[in-house]
């Protein structure tokens, strides 16, 4: 008899693309690359005063959002985080000791929001929604079974090749592939 490793979390059946975040250099260069892709100008957002990061947000369409992170250049030296929270929202997030995802970072984090409306509801909706997930592996069959374990395989099409992640998005120009 297999057990599942006590980390894993049980499937509750509410598992679902929360958000999607993109990493930039700063927000202007992120917010740029994003408004030629998508034509549209995602809005500025607020602090993680704990990251030292700040962000643009925008609606991702099915209760979620997308989100531009860059480290705050006015934001004071990284300390020891203890808890996250911004005003009257608390989360809880899954991060590795060392910080990098498994699997060459294409095993998600999980989130838990506080009890209240999702985040995504008060961003400004301009017609951009995330419609698909693709993830390339060397090792589909490996990366799959364990996406399958979390309970999220099915948010994700799972290709054989180089690690690689890929969001496609339904944009106001048309689908846009951001990878």
């Amino acid at each position: 008899m297999s057990q599942k490793p006590a980390s894993v979390p049980a499937k509750t059946g509410h598992n679902r693309i929360d958000h999607v975040a993109v990493g930039a250099q700063t927000l202007t260069q992120g917010v740029n690359a994003l408004e030629a892709l998508l034509g549209v100008t995602v809005p500025l957002g607020s602090k993680h005063d704990a990251m030292s990061t700040h962000n643009c947000v925008m609606q991702a369409g099915n209760s979620s959002f997308f989100e531009v992170i860059a480290v705050d250049p006015d934001a004071p030296d990284l300390g020891e985080v203890v808890s996250f929270a911004r005003g009257d929202r608390t989360w809880r997030l899954t991060v590795p000791a060392d910080g990098s995802l498994p699997m060459g970072g294409l095993i998600p984090a999980f989130i838990e929001w506080s009890p209240g409306p999702h985040p995504s509801t008060g961003q400004q909706n301009l017609g951009v929604s995330l419609k698909r997930i693709h993830l390339r592996h060397p090792t589909p069959a490996d990366l799959h079974s364990v996406l399958d374990a979390l309970g999220v395989a099915h948010l994700v099409e799972v290709q054989e090749g180089p690690a690689s992640l890929a969001f496609e998005m339904e944009t106001p120009r048309g689908v846009v592939i951001l990878d």
